[in-house]
This record gives structure tokens, C-alpha cells and sequence, in this order.
């Protein structure tokens, strides 16, 4: 099924290439202005640097103060940084779901105009809805991450701080190495567990773009509903592709204009399959054609 999907993305962007590394190359060049703007903006209002050691000598490791540095760090960059995160809202939401809007179109037969990508502009409905989809989707997952994360972490953050401490005993010295190590298998498999369980949101951005008559919340509500028992599937899926994003460092990042849009066409493809197949798994469901809107 996989190399259907692949094979079929193929062929849904055969004539199209152009229009999908146009997709791919506005949001990175809204995505690198952005960052370029902020980091030049740090440049010339924060007097010191982050971390800044003009002297250039040895700074004894206060684990406690590097850490208090960076969760804090100066107040212009603070302002800074946040200024730019509100700009990187509500400039990115709307075109990178525009972007999938684009691939959506694409899959369905429907042609695929490049003016989609601005879709989420158009109207003041629809660019409150892309922004908010994001603000819901980055909260979800934050929070999300906290619950699995929080026990590697801890266990970490313990271990670590024993071992930067003076004068401890050599067997709490070696139970606090043996907590780094556990602490990394248990992140391991948090990060493993958190890709799955994230994968419930996956069919979010496709039922929005599907039709402006869903809210954001009942997409969410549907996303969960519909990928239940398919959440290890689709991180396989994602995973088959990560060979063409090792490659493309070797090509000086060439490569990601090709995969890019062969990633985006395969995986438009299988959530459009995940969608239909659940509602007609759904009682009372016929063989509904389900046009965008």
C-alpha cells in the first residue's frame, strides 16, 4: 500500500513540479526572511550577546545559572524573540496550510492553482481559522510532550545534577552515571511513543482544507476519531522517507526540492484515504464523492 501511494504521488505531480517547489520555496523563503530579520535585530539591539564571554577565559560550569540563562536570557531579546514568533503565526499558519490546501487540491483531480497556497488569506474566516488550528495544534502537543517527556527528563536533570555536584561518593557518582543512561532509554522511547501518539492529529489540516465548513475543534475531534488504529501506520510511512532526507545534506539541500514535494504528495494521499475510508466505516455512510468547497 505504501508504494501505491508513493507510485500515485508520482504520478499526481507529473506536470506539476513546478507549481509544488513554488509551494515549498514560498514558505521557506517567508520561514528564512523571518529568521534572518530576528537574528539581525538581536545583532543590533542586544548589548549582550547571549552567554557573551569578552575575556574569553575558562568560566567555571554552574549547571543552575546555565540553565536560569537560558530559560530567561535578556529582556530586548525576549521582546525580540517574541515579536518575531507573533510574526512567524500569522504570516507561516496560513501558508503552510495553504501549502497542504495546494497538495489537497492536487490529489483530488480538482487542478491545483498555484493562487491556493494564499487560500488562507482570502478571508478573514479563514486566515482566523489557520492561526488558530496552529495556536491549538502547538498547545496540544506542548502539553502532550510534557506528559511524556517528564520522567526521561527528570531523571536526566537529577542524575546531571548530582554529577556536578562536589564531593558526592563514588557509588552516588555511579548510580547517578546509571540514571544518564537509563534517562536516555527512556527518551528514547518517549520520543518514540509521542510520534505515535501525536499522529492523532494528523487528518487536522486535511479536513480544514477540505471545507470551510468544519470548525477547528471538530476537525481535531474528527483527526482523533479517524486515525485510532492508525497512528504506528502513519509514522512507518513518514519513517520509509527518511533515507531521502539523509541524502539531501550530501546534495547541499538540493535534494529536499525533489522530496519535498514527493513527500507531501504521498502522505496528501494516504490521509485522504484515512478520511474516506473512516466515513464509510461510518453508520448510515454511502460512496459520498466529498468535493473541496
Amino acid at each position: 500500500m505504501f508504494s501505491a501511494f508513493k507510485r500515485n504521488a508520482k504520478l499526481a505531480l507529473k506536470g506539476q513540479w513546478g507549481a509544488a517547489i513554488g509551494t515549498f520555496l514560498v514558505v521557506v523563503g517567508v520561514q528564512s526572511l523571518l529568521a534572518g530579520l530576528e537574528h539581525k535585530a538581536l545583532q543590533i539591539f542586544v548589548v549582550e550577546p547571549f552567554l557573551q564571554n569578552p575575556t574569553m577565559e575558562p568560566q567555571p560550569f554552574d549547571l543552575a545559572e546555565l540553565t536560569r540563562e537560558l530559560l530567561t536570557g535578556s529582556l530586548p531579546e525576549l521582546v525580540i524573540s517574541s515579536v518575531f514568533f507573533l510574526l512567524t503565526l500569522l504570516l507561516l499558519s496560513p501558508l503552510q496550510l495553504g501549502m497542504t490546501r495546494w497538495y489537497f487540491t492536487l490529489i483530488r483531480g480538482n487542478g491545483a492553482p498555484f493562487s491556493e497556497v494564499f487560500y488562507f488569506f482570502e478571508t478573514l474566516s479563514r486566515y482566523g481559522r489557520a492561526v488558530w488550528y496552529t495556536v491549538q495544534l502547538s498547545v496540544r502537543s506542548f502539553l502532550w510532550s510534557l506528559v511524556f517527556f517528564f520522567l526521561p527528563c527528570g531523571v536526566m536533570g537529577i542524575s546531571l545534577w548530582f554529577l556536578s555536584t562536589d564531593g558526592i561518593s563514588a557509588q552516588t557518582r555511579s548510580a547517578a552515571s546509571l540514571g544518564v543512561v537509563m534517562a536516555c532509554g527512556l527518551l528514547f522511547l518517549a520520543v518514540a511513543l509521542f510520534l505515535i501518539f501525536i499522529n492523532r492529529y494528523a487528518l487536522v489540516s486535511y479536513l480544514l482544507c477540505e471545507s470551510d465548513a468544519i470548525t477547528v475543534s471538530a476537525a481535531f475531534k474528527t483527526s482523533v476519531r479517524y486515525t485510532k488504529n492508525h497512528r504506528v501506520m502513519l509514522l512507518t510511512f513518514s519513517l520509509s522517507f527518511i533515507g531521502w532526507f539523509l541524502l539531501a545534506p550530501f546534495t547541499m539541500f538540493l535534494l529536499m526540492l525533489y522530496v519535498v514535494p514527493y513527500y507531501n504528495a504521498a502522505t496528501t494521499l494516504l490521509s485522504r484515504y484515512l478520511v474516506e475510508k473512516n466515513r464509510l466505516d461510518e453508520p448510515g455512510a454511502t460512496q459520498e464523492w466529498h468535493p473541496i468547497r
